[in-house]
């Protein structure tokens, strides 16, 4: 049976399994124990920190500053949809952290918008506008984590970040890093040790008595307006490819309105 993927402005739109790493469910902010909590720090055996490569990973993708004045993204994207036979899709997609983001999408001849803002999703199909469902609401919530500015969550204090050992992609060994952020939002980022950029986001998301487990690959970085974004995102859901994406181009920092993301009224 074919499964209907919500068609998400992916990065970064980002994103959204053949699951290299197992993602721990995570319902509520836990306190970790001791002895795992210092597993992230430096020993005197010089293991290298989480916070160390999250640190550098901030620097990479283009210092701490950049990424704190990235406020806003539209972003054209074209992407291959592999849940329904090979569907293209062009898109563009607005964000604007922390609170909305909107995705508007041709395929075909059809125009779907999916839209989230402060708490609320919706969604409009053949001229028609509804409420969205609860597991498409949290997938474009989590879809404002996708850009590299959620490094900074990172570093939060009042985040957990715990060391996850390495994972291969394509035989190179990446750092692996489970952060829970302030939302106990639960996500495990893949670091390169060459360049320290992003190279693979997972999160589970949580929906009612549902549960779908996503996983980001990203490549082809390249700069804008000082932050290092990645050009190509291929999206896993469950194990199975369902989205495959060329961002054709980044605007950062435009005036985005309340408006834009707002419910038509009928």
């Amino acid at each position: 049976m074919k499964t209907k993927v919500p068609y998400l402005p992916i990065l970064i739109t980002v994103f959204l399994l053949s699951l290299l790493i197992a993602i721990i469910p995570f319902t509520g902010k836990k306190e970790r124990p001791e002895e795992e909590k210092a597993a992230g720090k430096e020993s005197g055996r010089g293991e290298i920190s989480s916070s160390s490569i999250i640190t550098d990973a901030i620097k990479a993708h283009g210092g701490p500053e950049a990424l704190g004045a990235m406020r806003t993204v539209r972003m054209k994207t074209a992407s291959v949809l592999l849940t329904e036979g090979r569907e293209h899709a062009e898109e563009s997609a607005f964000y604007r952290f922390p609170d909305g983001m909107r995705s508007e999408a041709r395929i075909g001849n059809d125009t779907y918008i999916q839209a989230y803002f402060r708490g609320a999703a919706w969604i409009m199909e053949k001229m028609e506008v509804q409420d969205a469902d609860p597991g498409t609401s949290e997938f474009l919530r989590r879809s404002l984590k996708h850009f590299p500015n959620f490094l900074l969550a990172a570093v939060d204090p009042a985040a957990v970040t715990l060391m996850r050992g390495s994972s291969f992609i394509e035989g190179e060994a990446l750092h692996t890093i489970s952060v829970i952020d302030t939302e106990s939002d639960e996500t495990v980022l893949c670091i390169s040790p060459d360049d320290y950029l992003v190279r693979r986001m997972e999160y589970s998301v949580f929906a009612g008595v549902t549960e779908e487990h996503v996983r980001l690959d990203l490549t082809d970085f390249h700069q804008h307006a000082g932050v290092v974004l990645p050009h190509k995102v291929n999206i896993t859901m469950n194990g199975m490819l369902v989205q495959e994406t060329n961002v054709l181009g980044y605007e950062l920092n435009l005036p985005l309105p309340d408006s834009l993301f707002e419910k038509p009224r009928r």
